[in-house]
């Protein structure tokens, strides 16, 4: 069974929830958010009554409240053996743990076994040796391998133990879940439920298949063993336009989905290369496999059986003439081998579930450039509409599906079809990207240029296997653009060529193509006299819905590596099989975990291999050991969980609050409050949380220099051992000063900076205020997108229209200042503004030293000028004139000069 959820619940949630609180008590994010709830109070509650409440997760609702359910816990590797996760302390929990190799998890994996088996090759109990070697010595080796032979009866006596606990391995075989249960009765009477896992997952991304092993206790994780959790994938945008799906639905899209379960077809799913796209392809003829499938099946009565099982991994240039006369459509005069049989079905196993990757740059770009393509196409003149679709099931043969590129109604373009109304066609879109390909369908494109509607071979009308078809569809397509036809139950198909170049992609030809009855009828024939017996036995309507496969329903001459594939892949592909046929296709998903998993997840938050966060902690040039990796994720966990909490303190209550009272007390929707929440930018967070840390060190270093006994350093916190040691005398006060104005977002001051530090009595005093604590340094300013230059005006010595633009600020004022001495002056601004009295005239004597300066420079510049013209010299190259009034050599300077170091980063 399926338990849907929003991909906000599978990532921890980025603001607290809007009218409920949950504390998960084995989680730190959970924990913390009750913390800042308890101490600002909730955004959406006024006032918390606090009671006791017995251990698990604790909800608070709107009347304040508290109730109570059983909590559930995560745990990593290392807490993961029978006694931690038997300890009385977890009864009132639902645990669950990951295993390491060493936790006594009676599930062992395939690689385990076989790293035993080798193991087992090393000792003289499982060695074999010769009738005349008594000292043992000299064990006998394996012809074939050259490893040492195995003594087969002291091997079987250890597997008889635990043969039948290992675990299948492969890179084809399904997503499955083996689970064993033990009861244990304590000696106060309460059973302990003990349950083993050993899971197989085939969706993680970096791993074709990947074995994990869980420990569990608890009622609860016992009822998840069959439950698969599902979340929609996000970055798969689903429009009006997509056949099948939940959007609003035009007429015409209803009459397009009418006609085509008219035609005999049934959706599968709304998207593809989406996770369910994945699942319900698996056993279903589509495409590229049915060309083969059909290819084979077309020689069964013109060559012999040893004839067609060759084996390759590309199909030969099919040229098959759908000619009934050559081909026999009685099934009982065909002999289909069973080797013929077990061959196609390795190549439909490799086809459903091999992991098929855009390995080459050329695959990749051809794939991007699939939507693009479409888009062009949809918006020519004789395109109507066009539509996206999913997977489509042929109900003549359940086995044989399609997934065209798209569905749209055309009409069709040439004075030959001027009278004929617009047509349904599958459009199927082919994008070359080598030279080689390029040049071939250009090539075609030139060879059908005076047959074509415009005389350029652009676009072309043809019908199916006439020499125009030929020329413009490869031989490894043409089977592809009939076998749409026939599933869809369509008169007319759209071949699209595109090509990409340079990275940009354009059409190079558009092909229409028309199939007759005879053809289709004839095509179905031969692909069905094979394609039936290779894997309609599948779709067993008892297997499907008893959600399993026994021996009874495969056939006898499928090998016994076939049937075990297909076994386990045949579990979760009837579960949505099932789930579709009763609620229709779903929305795309991008993920399906075993529930187990999804819990086990959402409580550790995966601070070491977690998908999540693997990418978070990545540097090319720097190799990091894995305990430097650690720690910096437990740095990024901190950092995420305080985060998420001063969201919900310094943005999302105050939101709610001002809401309720424009709103008459009515609370905002959490779509609302998500959206407020994205105002707290998650890099600025970062940024100044590793500026305070930095700050916050450098203040134990100055108190741990400057302390009298350092002995005393050590028994009191850092910011009271600085009051203590007479260093830190007023800083609280600047702190206070500080925090209060950016509370009421009056920091930093943004306009005016001067005669506001002059005039303000507390700024004056952050102003002048110097302690070997609070340091007044000057730092870079960043690049914002306000800001792009990261240049500002000096606010000592640049007035309006004579603006000296500079980088540097001081890291405590905010406030840009020069830190270059001007000419006539003893200090730079950046020191004068820490150390003047009277801020009003020193400013003034400053911009006007400043504005003489700049108007000698302009009279100098002039002069220049006229003397080069009396002497006839070619007109000097013109610097620029500064807009704006800014100093063109102070710019030179800062270019030209290497970059001066944060100090106070450093």
């Amino acid at each position: 069974r399926f338990r849907f959820c929003k991909k906000q619940n599978f990532v921890m949630q980025r603001c607290i929830p809007r009218s409920t609180l949950y504390c998960h008590c084995s989680s730190f994010i959970f924990i913390c958010q009750t913390l800042y709830c308890l101490r600002y109070g909730s955004p959406a509650i006024s006032s918390i009554a606090i009671s006791y409440a017995p251990p698990g997760v604790l909800v608070v609702g709107s009347d304040g409240t508290w109730t109570s359910h059983r909590a559930t816990g995560s745990a990593d590797r290392g807490y993961t053996d029978e006694e931690f996760m038997g300890d009385e302390a977890l009864d009132p929990y639902d645990a669950v743990a990951i295993n390491n190799k060493a936790a006594r998890n009676p599930f062992i994996s395939k690689q385990q076994y076989d790293d035993w088996i080798d193991a087992c090759r090393r000792r003289k109990h499982f060695q074999v040796f010769g009738a005349g070697d008594r000292e043992k010595s000299r064990p006998l080796k394996d012809t074939s391998s050259g490893k040492n032979r195995i003594n087969e009866n002291n091997l079987r006596q250890c597997t008889d133990v635990f043969g039948d606990w290992v675990v299948d391995a492969g890179e084809k075989l399904g997503a499955d879940v083996q689970v064993a249960q033990k009861d244990i009765l304590r000696d106060s009477g309460k059973t302990l439920k003990l349950t083993a896992y050993s899971i197989r997952d085939v969706f993680d991304k970096k791993n074709a298949v990947k074995d994990l092993p869980f420990l569990s206790t608890g009622e609860s994780f016992r009822s998840k063993c069959t439950e698969w959790v599902a979340s929609p994938k996000e970055s798969y945008v689903v429009t009006s336009n997509h056949l099948f799906s939940n959007k609003r639905a035009s007429q015409e899209r209803l009459d397009v989905e009418e006609k085509l379960r008219s035609n005999g077809c049934t959706p599968f799913t709304v998207g593809q290369r989406c996770v369910d796209w994945f699942v319900m392809k698996g056993f279903i003829l589509s495409g590229t496999m049915a060309g083969l499938v059909f290819s084979r099946s077309s020689k069964l009565s013109t060559h012999l059986p040893e004839d067609i099982l060759y084996d390759s991994e590309e199909e030969e240039d099919d040229d098959t003439v759908l000619d009934p006369d050559l081909h026999s459509n009685d099934e009982d005069e065909v002999h289909i081998s069973d080797e013929l049989k077990q061959l196609m079905l390795n190549k439909c196993i490799h086809s459903w579930f091999g992991r098929h990757q855009a390995t080459t740059s050329a695959m990749a770009q051809g794939t991007k450039n699939e939507d693009p393509t479409a888009q062009k196409f949809a918006s020519m003149d004789f395109v109507k509409n066009f539509y996206d679709v999913g997977l489509l099931k042929w109900d003549k043969a359940e086995n044989v599906g399609v997934s065209p590129d798209g569905v749209a109604w055309v009409k069709i373009p040439g004075e030959a079809h001027t009278g004929l109304e617009k047509q349904l066609a599958c459009v199927e879109i082919k994008t070359r990207v080598s030279a080689n390909t390029i040049m071939k369908a250009e090539n075609a494109r030139e060879a059908v240029r005076e047959s074509s509607v415009h005389g350029d071979g652009k676009v072309a009308v043809c019908k199916y296997d006439d020499v125009v078809f030929k020329k413009c569809v490869p031989s490894a397509n043409r089977k592809q653009v009939i076998h749409q036809a026939v599933v869809a139950g369509m008169r007319w198909g759209v071949f699209i060529t595109a090509k990409v170049e340079e990275t940009q992609g354009s059409i190079v030809q558009i092909l229409f193509v028309e199939f007759s009855d005879e053809q289709k009828r004839d095509y179905s024939e031969i692909l069905l006299r094979l394609a039936k017996p290779l894997s309609l036995w599948i779709f067993n309507r008892d297997a499907i819905e008893r959600g399993y496969l026994e021996e009874g329903d495969c056939p006898i001459w499928i090998k016994s590596d076939q049937y075990e594939i297909i076994k386990s892949r045949f579990k979760l592909w009837s579960a949505l099989w099932r789930l579709v046929n009763e609620n229709g296709p779903l929305m795309p998903l991008g993920m399906l975990k075993l529930s187990i998993n999804f819990d086990y997840n959402k409580g550790k938050w995966g601070l070491d291999m977690c998908t999540e966060n693997y990418h978070k902690i990545c540097f090319d040039a720097v190799s990091l050991l894995l305990e430097g990796k650690y720690v910096l994720r437990l740095f990024d966990g901190v950092v995420g969980n305080s985060w998420k909490c001063e969201q919900g303190r310094a943005v999302i209550k105050p939101y709610v609050d001002r809401f309720k009272a424009r709103h008459n007390g009515a609370l905002p929707s959490s779509a609302q409050i998500r959206s407020k929440a994205k105002l707290l930018s998650l890099d600025d967070y970062v940024y100044k949380v590793a500026l305070q840390w930095l700050e916050s060190l450098e203040r134990e270093r100055i108190s741990l220099v400057y302390a009298q006994d350092i002995r005393r350093f050590f028994n009191a916190s850092p910011r009271r051992q600085i009051c203590q040691s007479g260093i830190a005398s007023g800083a609280d006060e600047i702190v206070q000063i500080i925090d209060d104005r950016r509370s009421k977002d009056q920091w930093p001051p943004k306009t005016k900076r001067a005669q506001q530090f002059a005039t303000d009595l507390q700024l004056k005093k952050v102003r002048l205020f110097k302690n070997n604590v609070i340091v007044h340094t000057e730092q870079l300013f960043e690049k914002t997108v306000k800001c792009k230059t990261g240049l500002k005006s000096c606010a000592m010595c640049s007035i309006k229209n004579n603006t000296r633009m500079i980088r540097w600020h001081c890291s405590i004022c905010v406030v840009p200042l020069c830190t270059k001495v001007q000419e006539g002056f003893e200090l730079s601004c950046f020191d004068a503004w820490h150390s003047v009295e009277n801020l009003t005239a020193e400013c003034k004597k400053r911009q006007d030293a400043s504005k003489s300066s700049r108007n000698t420079k302009r009279a100098a510049k002039r002069t220049r000028e006229e003397f080069d013209n009396e002497e006839g010299s070619e007109e000097a190259e013109d610097d620029g004139e500064e807009d704006g009034g800014e100093l063109v050599e102070d710019l030179e300077d800062l270019i030209t000069s290497p970059p001066r170091p944060n100090r106070a980063a450093v």
